[in-house]
């Protein structure tokens, strides 16, 4: 059973395994840490804007489901980086974008197949590359 749930858990996207699915029950986050999950990392893209300020939906309306800003696919990289450091109540000033594209690559253990980052992220292909080579080396 935990593999099929992992199975359908590989379409849901990284916003959702981070954000999510690991929170709901003990079954679900086990299935999430499958590596089959964590084999395609597609990072969201900057091209749509979910929303102008993602710092003013208040709690209530950021978890609507039909709300616009909170819609799995599409999201705005910015907008992604924005609510993982409000979720997990971390200083956005102090939050580098190096060390979370590391972590997401560090939780496939090795096991990514399929890396998409963002334009926007083009500043940090050198970093990115590093960490692959090392990982290929273990």
């Amino acid at each position: 059973m935990g593999q099929r749930l992992a199975n359908v858990f590989v379409k849901v996207g990284i916003e959702s395994l981070l954000l999510f699915v690991p929170f709901v029950c003990k079954f679900w986050y086990r299935a999430s840490q499958n590596l089959v999950c964590w084999e395609r990392l597609v990072f969201p893209d900057s091209e749509e804007e979910a929303t102008n300020d993602p710092w003013s939906l208040d709690d209530y309306a950021a978890n609507l489901p039909w709300t616009y800003a909170n819609r799995i696919e599409g999201q705005s990289f910015n907008y992604f980086t924005r609510r993982f450091v409000r979720e997990f109540e971390i200083d956005y000033s102090r939050f580098p974008i190096r060390s979370f594209i590391k972590m997401v690559i560090n939780h496939s253990c090795n096991n990514a197949k399929f890396l998409k980052i963002p334009e926007i992220c083009s500043y940090y292909v050198n970093a990115i590359e590093k960490i692959l080579e090392r990982d290929s080396q273990i």
